[in-house]
């Protein structure tokens, strides 16, 4: 708490400097001589139980936040502040909102990031069945895991017998090129797919895989 508080003289400011007495347990006293307190300042002074602000601008939030930190009350005439502070208490719950919606991303990021950092796929592929993730996500992450170095270096191969027949993409006229290769390992990769299919259903597949990480 501040030792002292210099207040401007400024009749609007007054439910500020009693809001700050509340919320301190401080005592504040505004020197001033010509500062006339209106009738809802004085009520909000005395703790009355209805404001009516119908004269007042600029009041209405700490003359709120007085009232809820006291007994209660009720405020009336507050109209012509639709405008002002009813924008103000929006835009702030929307900043506010928007922090929440950044910070819950940002947390999202750091624990997927440490999450794949620390944790071996085996384990996490694991880890979602016993948390009962369905078996066809788990199966199709288990066969990602499984056969993304080969694809990768499928596409590695691909690319040196590309640069070794004196291919180089400078400019857009080569995009047909890297299309057509990207269609190439579509295709590959798919028949890939369907031939480890077939394999899996002459050795008894029935739609279920073997729980991750158990063992024979």
């Amino acid at each position: 708490t501040p030792p002292a508080v210099s207040i401007p003289e400024e009749v609007s400011l007054l439910p500020m400097a009693m809001l700050m007495s509340e919320l301190h347990d401080a005592e504040v006293e505004v020197r001033s001589s010509g500062i006339e307190l209106t009738p809802a300042l004085m009520a909000l002074a005395e703790q009355e139980s209805e404001l009516d602000l119908r004269d007042e601008s600029d009041v209405i939030t700490p003359a709120a936040a007085l009232l809820a930190l006291g007994r209660g009350g009720r405020i009336t005439g507050a109209a012509h502040s639709r405008g002002k502070e009813s924008d103000r208490i929006l835009g702030t719950v929307g900043l506010l909102a928007a922090f929440g919606i950044l910070a819950t991303a940002t947390l999202g990021v750091l624990a997927s990031l440490t999450l794949a950092a620390t944790t071996e796929p085996q384990a996490l592929l694991a880890g979602l069945q016993r948390l009962r993730v369905p078996s066809l996500l788990v199966q199709i992450m288990a066969f990602m895991v499984r056969y993304l170095d080969v694809v990768t270096g499928e596409m590695q191969r691909m690319r040196v017998a590309r640069e070794s027949r004196g291919f180089s993409a400078r400019d857009p006229r080569q995009w047909p090129v890297i299309a057509r290769s990207t269609g190439a390992l579509f295709i590959r990769s798919y028949e890939r797919g369907e031939r480890v299919h077939l394999a899996m259903l002459s050795r008894g597949y029935t739609g279920t895989m073997p729980e991750q990480g158990a063992h024979r």
